[in-house]
């Protein structure tokens, strides 16, 4: 799953075609321009925004700089952990993740580094509050479940709200597809290595994300950390839509067409995402 790359004039073009619809949308199918975006410890190289480098103790996080409506959203994107090394945790070395939060602290927020995974707190480094995370944790401390999980977090706790075992690991250097959609009530995340978006959740938790995190808008975006232990944490590509869409981000057919914006009963339809076996 990839996108096409957009030159600036076409990422505004959908972006205006999007506001018409009145419907607020992110699409980056690289991040070689980042308008919108703040990068907080964390940089741009070859098109991937890099969150944390395999050193020790490192944490970074991207953010859009203007909130966005939450009460009902799809996102997708890819993430790619690479050169694992460092401390091992009883199951393999490498550390610490990565997370998609959605929060309402600002768009320079940035968590703690190691466990914190540039979301929670660490070393007197406060967590982001009034924040929801999903987070793709790749070690394991006295509070997971194990090494590999994924887990759904909230207000800057690293103790998840709920899990899931992942059998194949996050910092293996493949590229992750990730889903998550919430329809109002249900959040739904799902995670693939082959490009193609899974029919059943791999996570799913019932929440009121307005009330967990004390508004209706949020700023988006990417943390992670190392700390004894380390790997290169990458974001590819991500697309958002603040509406949901009940079969996810789909997809764009062809390279020359990047937007299709269908409406009915009220609904907007973003069909973004190419969906292909890569």
């Amino acid at each position: 799953m990839s996108f096409p790359r957009l030159s600036l004039l076409l990422l505004f073009l959908f972006a205006s075609l999007a506001g018409a619809a009145r419907a607020q949308t992110l699409l980056f199918p690289d991040f070689a321009a980042t308008p919108g975006l703040s990068l907080n410890a964390a940089q741009v190289v070859n098109g991937a925004v890099l969150l944390a480098q395999n050193q020790q103790d490192r944490s970074g996080s991207v953010f859009t700089t203007s909130q966005y409506a939450i009460g009902g959203f799809s996102a997708a994107f890819e993430f790619r952990i690479s050169s694992p090394g460092g401390t091992n945790d009883g199951t393999a070395a490498g550390a610490d993740g990565l997370a998609f939060v959605i929060q309402r602290a600002g768009a320079t927020a940035l968590g703690g580094s190691g466990e914190g995974m540039g979301y929670g707190a660490r070393g007197g480094t406060p967590g982001i509050a009034n924040s929801i995370a999903v987070e793709f944790d790749t070690f394991q401390n006295s509070w997971d479940p194990n090494s590999n999980h994924l887990g759904i977090d909230a207000n800057g706790s690293l103790t998840s709200l709920a899990t899931a075992n992942i059998a194949t690991a996050f910092d293996s250097g493949a590229k992750w597809s990730v889903w998550v959609d919430y329809n109002g009530s249900v959040l739904e995340i799902r995670a693939s290595t082959d490009g193609v978006r899974p029919t059943l959740a791999t996570l799913s938790r019932t929440m009121d994300i307005a009330s967990t995190i004390g508004g209706t808008s949020a700023y988006l975006g990417f943390t992670a950390g190392t700390g004894s232990a380390f790997g290169t944490h990458e974001v590819l590509s991500f697309a958002f839509s603040d509406t949901y869409l009940s079969g996810g981000i789909a997809a764009v057919p062809e390279p020359s067409t990047y937007a299709l914006l269908a409406l009915g009963l009220g609904l907007v339809s973003v069909r973004l995402w190419r969906r292909r076996r890569s």
